[in-house]
């Protein structure tokens, strides 16, 4: 059986709010496996408007212990590992907009693409301004590069296993023949440094 996914939004009756807090906050004090799990020092303060004290997990005179212990660290070595809300907020900013920027990359290259296989099927390349052909132009030279490194590798291979097999190091013939009749993959498969 499933379990129903909580939408997170805040509680407006009063009653139902009690019941979850309590019912999450003995949820979360029990969440001590990760000091188990990875042998790492860890905290809670939690405040309820219903309480005057906060709980403290795992009690009170460990978080004293550990606020100190992190109080009495130097300050370099403390902001390393400390990020308020403002600085969290910025790398999440920052996050994001490095996967719009790829997104809006990949998008622009596809258009190129697309617009290219149109030329390619007889279509004309009214739409695209001067910019567009610039950037087909680089596409196509960064293809071009690819295959030239492909092609490259591919005889470097090739060659290798005329030597393998001792015969005399040709690109074309019927060395290259006989040799791709006694491997049983074809060119297509030797790897290349791109994957």
């Amino acid at each position: 059986m499933t379990r129903k996914k909580v939408k997170l939004a805040f509680m407006m009756n009063n009653s139902s709010q009690k019941a979850t807090f309590r019912k999450k906050r003995k949820g979360f004090m029990k969440k001590y496996e990760i000091n188990k799990l990875c042998d790492v020092l860890t905290c809670a303060i939690m405040y309820s408007p219903n309480k005057s004290q906060p709980d403290a997990w795992p009690d009170h005179s460990e978080v004293r212990r550990l606020i100190e212990q992190f109080k009495n660290m130097p300050e370099e070595e403390r902001n390393k590992v400390m990020v308020n809300h403002k600085m969290f907020l910025k790398q999440m900013v920052e996050m994001e907009l490095e996967k719009v920027n790829k997104l809006e990359k990949g998008n622009r290259e596809l258009e190129i693409w697309m617009a290219m296989n149109h030329f390619i099927a007889g279509k004309p390349l009214n739409d695209l301004q001067f910019t567009d052909l610039k950037e087909m132009r680089r596409m196509i030279e960064e293809k071009l590069k690819e295959f030239e490194a492909n092609i490259k590798s591919w005889k470097e291979e090739l060659a290798k296993m005329n030597q393998l097999l001792g015969a005399q190091p040709t690109v074309a013939g019927e060395n290259i023949q006989n040799v791709m009749q006694m491997v049983p993959w074809s060119m297509w498969d030797v790897p290349t440094k791109s994957s």
